[in-house]
């Protein structure tokens, strides 16, 4: 079985970092990914790597689904 391609889509990971009081640099520092990294997500212009994104999922407490927006955040 061939694995559907699926475009990261940054709509979700902006909505989960408005949940939070943290600027850029600190999720970035205390998920441990690169700000810079984070910014070009949110930006479109680069999709994390799945390792990332398990780190992002993991802080924000979603699941990578979620996170890349295959699925809708659950509140």
């Amino acid at each position: 079985m061939m694995a559907s391609m699926y475009k990261f889509d940054p709509c979700n990971l902006r909505k989960l970092i408005k949940r939070t009081s943290l600027s850029i640099s600190q999720i970035a520092r205390e998920a441990d990914v690169q700000r810079t990294s984070l910014s070009k997500w949110l930006n479109g212009y680069m999709e994390p790597s799945l390792r990332n994104a398990v780190l992002l999922a993991d802080f924000f407490n979603v699941s990578v689904d979620e996170l890349i927006g295959r699925k809708p955040i659950q509140d």
